[in-house]
């Protein structure tokens, strides 16, 4: 016979039934477990905030939403669900992150939610339909006064010139612009509606330079003289995409001069930019990217009309009626109760394809319904919280606030049946069923990497429940004296003992 002390402290029991669909041939096997892996109840959708932003002549438009998605869905998904909001279409939402005042990536439509973390700013501009990468390889029309090209505008930040030491600390500034233009306009005309943007999105001063929104010469002459840099998404400076080593001319000085159709280099101590030129070439012929990156330099005060400021201030972001609905839930949202879990962990269930169980009477694989019973309960009760969720490729860690008893944790209902029909009054007068928390362990960090501390009762020898905490953080040993930090998002194994007679 068994004499483990282990075995004896800490080894429980449970039944597991399967039974076949097809020919009711049940089989029950009895396994014993030292602990109890949860999975934490979790809910299928998640809720992601999303900024739409719309640029005209006349204003800014900027919205947020909270749209509700499926968590095992893509960024498609989340286009959908804000295109039903909006009215705006799907292929006209362009969805990026944007991190400090760039965009920091673009979600395509492939991508998983899993992609978009919690600390992400999602912004989803409204764009001319963006070519999908497998259409790029595609002949275009040959029509171009049909074609729309989706430009982004960055926006640097002024700064004393002499804190400027090379183009790499130079800050940019404000969420980034983008315009939807027809790609048969010149550079020039490009040039006048971003001119007309920077008027949206700047203050004037009482002295400040009175701009026609008219395509006068005044006008014309402003637009010429704005520092518009060819960048990337970050705001670094990059070579235009139509320039080749091809591209050169000897003029009669014999100086080499780069011809870039649409764009004007520059060479300075820092760096060589290129500019977007004032000429009549078409955008068409420019920029050929789906979607071209500009960033206009405010710390350039000679070229930038006089008493214009940035202002990022003037818009401010309207809540859409999900926003609101969003914060009413989470703050009366209630939290996963720990009986929640064990109510699932021992939830029937029918088994899928992939784990289909071989009925011996029907000689095939078949997607049994599955049950599973407590039969025996141990001393000491370990409950493991499944936080950690693996979906395709991806693997999140689950922060759900988890509500756990540091006392009375009854266990007599997830017992089986024939266990407790023998008499509830007899194992209740026991005990033998309540247990009482006097450990916990706790997991901060994610998968990859991690730091583990723990709470332990002071006097857990004695039969004094919840008399005392301590934490254990490495080396240091800290008196609790909050009962309400034991119980947080960050608890991951459970340690309960047997209330004693």
């Amino acid at each position: 016979r068994e004499r483990s002390f282990i075995t004896k402290l800490f080894q429980g029991q449970t039944q597991s039934t399967l039974v076949c669909p097809s020919c009711n041939h049940k089989s029950t096997t009895f396994s014993p477990f030292l602990f109890l892996p949860l999975a934490i109840p979790n809910k299928r959708d998640r809720k992601i905030t999303v900024t739409l932003v719309r640029y005209s002549q006349e204003k800014v438009s900027r919205i947020c939403y909270s749209v509700n998605v499926s968590k095992n869905g893509t960024c498609r998904t989340l286009k959908v669900a804000l295109s039903e909001m909006c009215d705006v279409p799907v292929n006209n939402l362009w969805l990026v992150d944007i991190y400090k005042n760039h965009i920091w990536q673009e979600f395509r439509d492939e991508y998983r939610l899993s992609a978009i973390k919690e600390k992400d700013v999602v912004y989803a501009y409204e764009v001319a339909s963006v070519p999908e990468q497998a259409d790029q390889d595609r002949e275009q029309p040959q029509n171009e006064g049909s074609q729309l090209v989706n430009v982004v505008i960055l926006h640097r930040e002024p700064c004393n010139k002499r804190d400027v030491v090379k183009s790499k600390s130079e800050k940019l500034m404000g969420t980034p612009i983008l315009l939807t233009i027809p790609a048969n306009i010149t550079v020039m005309e490009l040039r006048l509606r971003i001119l007309d943007q920077m008027r949206l999105v700047s203050t004037t001063e009482e002295d400040s330079e009175n701009i026609p929104l008219k395509a006068t010469r005044k006008k014309l002459e402003t637009a010429s003289k704005l520092p518009i840099y060819v960048t990337d998404y970050t705001g670094k400076y990059i070579v235009p995409e139509n320039y080749s080593e091809n591209n050169i001319r000897l003029d009669d000085d014999a100086e080499v001069t780069n011809i870039v159709p649409g764009f004007r280099r520059l060479d300075s101590d820092s760096a060589t930019k290129y500019v977007l030129d004032t000429d009549d070439t078409c955008v068409a012929e420019a920029l050929e990217e789906p979607i071209a990156c500009f960033t206009i330099d405010w710390n350039d005060t000679d070229a930038i009309p006089k008493g214009w400021i940035y202002d990022e201030d003037r818009f401010v972001i309207e809540e859409h009626d999900s926003v609101r609905e969003s914060k009413g839930e989470k703050g009366n949202g209630k939290a996963v109760h720990l009986q929640d879990c064990l109510s699932h962990f021992l939830k029937p269930e029918q088994l899928d394809g992939g784990n289909a169980w071989f009925c011996p009477k029907c000689k095939e694989d078949q997607n049994a319904y599955k049950s599973m019973e407590i039969r025996r309960l141990p001393d000491v009760l370990i409950l493991f919280l499944k936080r950690f969720e693996h979906t395709g490729r991806s693997r999140t860690k689950l922060q759900t606030q988890v509500d756990f008893p540091l006392d009375g944790l009854d266990m007599y209902d997830h017992l089986a049946d024939d266990i407790k029909s023998k008499g509830r009054t007899k194992t209740k007068a026991t005990g033998s069923t309540i247990y009482d928390l006097y450990a916990v362990t706790n997991h901060f960090g994610n998968l990859g990497f991690g730091h583990y501390t723990a709470f332990c009762a002071t006097e857990f020898y004695s039969n004094k429940p919840n008399s005392g905490w301590c934490e254990f953080d490495d080396s240091r040993v800290t008196s609790e004296k909050d009962p309400k930090r034991i119980c947080s998002p960050s608890a991951y194994v459970l340690y309960y003992r047997k209330r004693s007679k």
